[in-house]
């Protein structure tokens, strides 16, 4: 099997750009993004399927309490306990889907910056108390791609 296709160049190595399996053509590389918590700043930032740059989903759940878990596209579920800032950063896609929820009463004040690099994308923040954003909530959403639009609901 000739792996020259499956390989570029750098420095003086050859590093795969794919993962393989010698049954068949090349497996494309995972979802990928990761989230990461500095004090009580949680950082998510996802970069598009290989090859489907069209959907990228985000959940974000928070206990009100400053406990947090963020999981994207499916994947597993990441946990953070002690935050009161959250940011999200992605690659330009199609579309965007995020959601935020809250799953008691807010009790520390949290704020989230949505950097949203979508062409058309929906944010729906279920905050509970009849859809009213509790105080202490501060969301703040940037539409970053020139012909994006981001669709906001608030719900119960």
């Amino acid at each position: 099997m000739d792996l020259s296709s499956y390989a570029e160049p750098l420095e003086q190595r050859c590093l795969f750009s794919f993962f393989f399996n010698t049954q068949g053509p090349p497996t494309p590389l995972r979802t990928g993004g990761a989230a990461v918590q500095t004090g009580s700043l949680v950082t998510v930032d996802l970069r598009n399927k290989f090859g489907q740059p069209g959907l990228d989903t985000l959940l974000i759940v928070d206990d009100g309490a400053g406990d947090v878990q963020v999981s994207w596209d499916g994947g597993p579920i990441h946990s953070f306990a002690g935050v009161n800032q959250i940011v999200f950063n992605s690659k330009p896609t199609v579309t965007e889907q995020v959601t935020l929820k809250l799953n008691g009463p807010l009790t520390v004040p949290l704020d989230v910056q949505l950097n949203l690099s979508g062409i058309h994308n929906t944010v729906v923040e279920q905050v509970g108390d009849g859809g009213v954003a509790p105080s202490g909530l501060d969301v703040d959403i940037q539409t970053l791609r020139p012909n994006g639009t981001t669709a906001v609901s608030v719900t119960p």
